[in-house]
């Protein structure tokens, strides 16, 4: 009996052992998950752009740029968000949509600007996208339907990514994804002291438009139950009073949609 509880004393004590060692090593460190992860991240940002502007002419003029990029900044700047870590794209297109890209790229739409009636609007969209960014959903999606293995196959193909991008321009994330989005994206903008009411009339919009051109829209398939977020929207508004300030100067405005 004594030798018995010898030898289980012994196994507590090996495992124990074996287990404090474990917990000791860095696993993330030694096999470079995070590294590799980054990179991967990075050569699939380069590999969409690289393919959008196959097709997409990117929009260089800076009065039309600039005001995107003082949105940007607007948003990120109150929120701790590097305003140069989001990279920011001006594409033509007739399509009205907006859409964020791995390695923290986002795609404004030129006919997005059109649609909006307010920078408020635009601004609205911008801090989803965003927060999407920031949140890491892109990469996640990708994971999730996809896989990081056929994902870098691709990448070495350099074949296969058509598919892949519409999964990141014409459907949905999941609920939860498109509410944490919703949600960030509200914060976002009562810190930077933008108005929210643009943000719920634009997907208000969205919902009860009547033309039948609106109904096939690509945000409307990015941006599902735009009604039931816009109310969401609306009651987070009446929670918390901020105090707004304009996005952008009213000429800078019509200029900038004049332009486009």
């Amino acid at each position: 009996m004594r030798n018995i509880a010898i030898q289980f004393l012994a196994f507590i004590l090996v495992f124990l052992g074996i287990w404090l060692g474990l917990s000791r090593i860095h696993w993330v460190d030694l096999f470079k998950v995070k590294e590799k992860t980054s990179q991967l991240e990075k050569k699939l940002g380069d590999f969409y752009i690289d393919m959008i502007h196959r097709t997409n002419e990117e929009i260089t003029d800076t009065t039309l740029v600039n005001p995107l990029l003082e949105i940007k900044k607007r948003i990120c700047e109150p929120n701790g968000i590097d305003p140069e870590s989001i990279k920011l794209h001006l594409m033509r297109s007739s399509e009205v949509n907006a859409f964020a890209l791995p390695d923290h790229h986002i795609v404004v739409l030129s006919d997005l600007v059109l649609f909006c009636q307010s920078p408020e609007e635009l601004a609205g969209v911008m801090a989803h996208e965003i927060a999407h960014i920031e949140k890491n959903h892109i990469m996640k999606k990708l994971g999730k339907e996809i896989g990081f293995t056929a994902l870098a196959t691709m990448l070495n193909s350099g074949s296969g990514g058509t598919e892949t991008l519409k999964i990141l321009t014409s459907t949905a994330y999941d609920r939860k994804m498109e509410a944490e989005a919703d949600e960030t994206g509200v914060d976002y903008l009562q810190t930077s002291e933008i108005d929210l009411s643009g943000m719920a009339d634009f997907m208000y919009r969205l919902s009860t438009e009547e033309d039948d051109w609106l109904k096939n829209l690509t945000i409307i398939s990015t941006h599902p139950d735009t009604e039931a977020r816009a109310q969401k929207i609306v009651d987070l508004m009446s929670e918390k009073t901020v105090e707004c300030r304009p996005v952008l100067p009213d000429s800078v405005w019509k200029q900038l949609r004049e332009k486009i």
